[in-house]
């Protein structure tokens, strides 16, 4: 079991990993507040892959948002920062994203937008649910 607190609220849940079983709620922020348990966990799961999931797509798409580490993998280039926003409160929450550091034309920004439309992909057993998104 983990004590586990995302970087998306101030939810805070004891899990177990396998398959992502949440054993108690501890703590409900107040965008989540009112929301059974099991809903705050699927809300928060949700939320956090979703944001994590834009960046690397955005990575994929728009190659000067990243640079490649030694081992092949990408992260963002040292200049780039990835800004992002959750507003509102319960299950619908919407993201906003911008990127700062570097200046992304139309085409660039459509690209990311785009990638928000295509499945997640399944190896964890899971789908992308729909969350608002916003490219600034």
């Amino acid at each position: 079991m983990t004590r586990w607190s995302p970087d998306t609220c101030g939810c805070v849940f004891d899990v177990t990993w396998d398959p992502d079983e949440v054993v108690a709620v501890i703590q409900t922020c107040p965008a989540h507040a009112g929301l059974p348990d099991v809903d705050v966990h699927e809300s928060v799961l949700r939320e956090n892959r979703t944001k994590n999931y834009l960046l690397g797509r955005a990575l994929q798409q728009v190659a000067k948002l990243g640079k490649t580490l030694p081992d092949g993998g990408v992260t963002l280039a040292d200049e780039v920062e990835y800004v992002w926003e959750f507003t509102g409160s319960g299950r619908d929450r919407a993201l906003s994203v911008r990127f700062q550091g570097v200046v992304l034309s139309a085409a660039e920004k459509g690209l990311i937008r785009a990638a928000m439309s295509q499945p997640l992909a399944t190896e964890h057993g899971w789908q992308r649910q729909p969350v608002t998104t916003t490219v600034v």
